[in-house]
This record gives C-alpha cells, structure tokens and sequence, in this order.
C-alpha cells in the first residue's frame, strides 16, 4: 500500500509541476496554490473510502505536516518559476526533492544504503553540472506595471 501512495504522489507531484507551471504565468501563486491544492484535498477525500481504513491521530498528524510542507515548498518552487524562471527553479527543486528523504534518514539514524548514498551523490553532481557558469546570458522580464528593462537589441550589420 505503501508503494501505491509513493506512486500516486508522484504522479500529483508531476501533474502538478506540469499544470502549475503554466498556471502561474499571469496569475498570482496564492491562487494557484489554493486551486491545485484543494483539488488535492477533494481528491484525498473522495479516495478516502475506497481504502478503508481506521483513522490514527499520529497518521492524520504525520499527513497534515507532510501536507503544509508539501504546499510551502510548491509555493517556494512556483514563486521561482515565476522570478527566476525553471531553468534556475527546477535543478534546485529537484536536487531538494532527491536529497530530503535521504537526510530524513540520516537524521532517524538510519544507515543509508550504498545506492542511496551514490544516488545523493549524483544528485549533487547533476546539480553543480546544471548550474556550473555558461556563456548565456540572463533574460530580463519585462512584468506589466514594472519598469524593469529587457536586454538590449543586438546592433545591426551594416
């Protein structure tokens, strides 16, 4: 059963990614959030008979943590999209996404297995190569009612 929920969470994380991606381009994150998250919850709560089960305080406890901290880091991922865009966002959301549950581990005092410690390990790799100095240059945005400026046209050939 466990299996099943990592899935599904999976699955809501990427269907989340995708839609909220798009959907915070023009819109405020707040309203992003409160829709994608409550669609969540309505679909939590219609699942819920289907797997029946008894209700334990400590379960429901440890679902509500995991689930504000669940919305905090996609309003933290949404709000970088939105100033930073996803080729900054994303590397770091993912090396977060990868690594969290490993030092969760760690901090149980669990010893992690060798795949786990590799998998960090290129997980920290993949993020200093994403992120290593490149020759492109930054775009600017230009927001409605802000007075940030674009870059500079290229001049023309004679």
């Amino acid at each position: 059963m466990g299996a099943l929920f990592g899935a599904l969470t999976s699955v809501s994380i990427a269907a989340s990614d995708l839609f909220g991606r798009r959907a915070v381009i023009g819109r405020h994150v707040l309203t992003v959030m409160t829709l994608l998250q409550g669609t969540a919850a309505v679909g939590a709560a219609v699942l819920l008979p289907v797997f029946g089960s008894e209700l334990v305080a400590a379960d429901l406890a440890r679902g509500a943590v995991a689930g504000v901290c669940m919305s905090v880091g996609l309003a933290g991922y949404y709000v970088g999209l939105q100033r930073l865009g996803a080729v900054v966002a994303a590397p770091v959301v993912a090396t977060l996404s990868a690594t969290m549950p490993f030092a969760y581990t760690l901090v149980r005092g669990q010893a992690p297995s060798a795949l786990a410690v590799g998998g960090a390990a290129a997980t920290f790799a993949g993020l200093a190569l994403v992120t290593a100095g490149g020759t492109a240059r930054p775009r600017l945005r230009r927001r409605a009612g802000s007075a940030a400026a674009s870059p500079a046209p290229a001049p023309a050939l004679p």
